[in-house]
């Protein structure tokens, strides 16, 4: 895929999204580029029943530090809950890869940040692909639920117990950009991408940024400490922050700022 044939492909996307009533306006797929490819891309891809919104903040932070940007919104995402239930998370993948192709053709160096669920994906495409991607960042990846019951899901007889997950949002930021309601088929689908994850991990060798809130109560700090003790990457970062909000890349986080430049440095570092 050249220049010209990735922004094309991008903003085919954002003409679908635009034209789903279902996807918010933030949850659009975002492109920041400029008119000829850039020395730095990166592809930003983002957690379970979320979208693009939550990484909009670190988007236009490389942007502005000559960065072209991608953040795309994953197959079955960012919509209607039916829509993500149905979504198998060999979809979710097979989406993250299209959007490598478009974010290498941005630029001449590509990094890729995962948030959650976006981590697991990252880390997907840092095994099969390390040719092209630079450098990786993990922010919060969900490698293993804090909530033990969530592994149960893939169970049929738990999703016939218990079809679907809901709570009430903290804001009006949350209500419009997340879904706080969705099929525990596709908790399964989580799950079922972790496993894939944790075996692609011994097969990643690019140097890796891992942020983590030391009270995340969504995803399992200790396990993700443990994960990334036996992780060949090199050089390799672990930096844990005192917080319990387990966005690590949105405004959520009342320690969004330092997280943010901590990523802008490591993705800045050699070039």
């Amino acid at each position: 895929m050249d220049f010209q044939e990735a922004l094309a492909a991008a903003r085919a996307l954002q003409a679908e999204d635009a034209a789903d009533p279902a996807v918010a306006p933030g949850n659009r797929s975002l492109l920041l580029a400029g008119p000829q490819p850039l020395a730095r891309s990166a592809l930003l891809l983002h957690g379970f029943s979320a979208g693009p919104h939550e990484c909009g903040d670190l988007a236009r932070l490389l942007h502005s530090r000559g960065f072209a940007v991608w953040a795309p919104r994953l197959a079955g995402q960012a919509g209607s809950a039916e829509r993500f239930a149905a979504t198998p998370w060999q979809a979710w993948l097979a989406s993250a890869r299209q959007a490598l192709d478009v974010a290498a053709a941005l630029g001449q160096e590509l990094s890729v940040v995962g948030h959650s669920c976006g981590g697991l994906l990252a880390v997907l495409l840092a095994a099969e692909d390390s040719g092209r991607i630079r450098r990786l960042v993990l922010a919060a990846p969900a490698f293993r639920m804090a909530n033990p019951w969530a592994r149960l899901s893939v169970l049929a007889p738990v999703r016939w117990l218990l079809p679907r997950f809901s709570w009430e949002p903290r804001d009006e930021d949350e209500a419009a950009h997340w879904l706080h309601g969705y099929s525990t088929r596709a908790v399964a689908e989580l799950v079922r991408a972790q496993a894939a994850a944790h075996q692609a991990l011994p097969r990643m060798s690019q140097p890796l940024l891992m942020l983590q809130a030391a009270g995340d109560t969504v995803i399992s700090c200790a396990h993700n400490q443990g994960l990334f003790k036996h992780l060949a990457c090199a050089p390799k970062q672990l930096f844990i922050y005192p917080s319990e909000e387990h966005n690590v890349l949105h405004s959520f986080n009342p320690l969004q700022t330092p997280a943010l430049e901590r990523i802008r440095s490591f993705l800045e570092a050699g070039a």
